[in-house]
C-alpha cells in the first residue's frame, strides 16, 4: 500500500479483521461483521489466492 492508502485504511469499531498466513504469505483476509454492512475502509483489498480468482 502507498502512504496515502495506509492513511485511508480504517478498521470499523468492533470489526475484527482476520488474516490467515501460510509460509509468510497472506492466504485469507476477512472482515467479520454479522448481518450489517462493514464500517471499515480498505482502499485496496490485499491479494490472496481466494480474491485473485474473482
Amino acid at each position: 500500500l502507498s502512504r496515502k492508502q495506509i492513511l485511508q485504511t480504517e478498521i470499523g469499531w468492533c470489526e475484527p479483521w482476520v488474516m490467515t498466513f501460510n509460509n509468510k504469505e497472506l492466504e485469507k483476509f476477512e472482515i467479520l461483521r454479522i448481518n450489517e454492512r462493514s464500517n471499515s475502509n480498505v482502499p485496496q483489498m490485499p491479494k490472496t489466492p481466494k480474491n485473485e480468482q474473482i
